[in-house]
């Protein structure tokens, strides 16, 4: 059987994981109340510092589950039933995470 999509692309970074509740507890900072991506100026970093903070983060930082949304499971396997391929896209520095 045919699948409807060649590929689909799921963004990790609060669509399959809590990214912004997971840099905080991991850097030991309040969760500032804000939706925005850039919710590290409400941390007091600039865009540079962020990305350099980034870069730094362990691969165990990555695999925390505990951050894992409720649905996300639900997700990958409609789209590992509706896609040849389906990846996933995230800011991780490396690509084994």
């Amino acid at each position: 059987m045919s699948k409807k999509y060649d590929t689909i692309y799921l963004d990790w970074d609060g669509v399959l994981w809590n990214f912004k509740q997971a840099f905080c507890d991991w850097n030991g900072v309040q969760d500032p109340n804000t939706d925005k991506w850039d919710f590290f100026e409400a941390l007091s970093m600039t865009e540079d510092k962020f990305h350099e903070v980034l870069s730094e983060l362990p691969q165990e930082f990555w695999q925390q589950e505990k951050y894992l949304l409720p649905h996300a499971h639900k997700l990958v396997e409609w789209a590992k039933a509706h896609a040849e391929d389906v990846f996933v896209l995230t800011v991780a520095p490396e690509l084994s995470t």
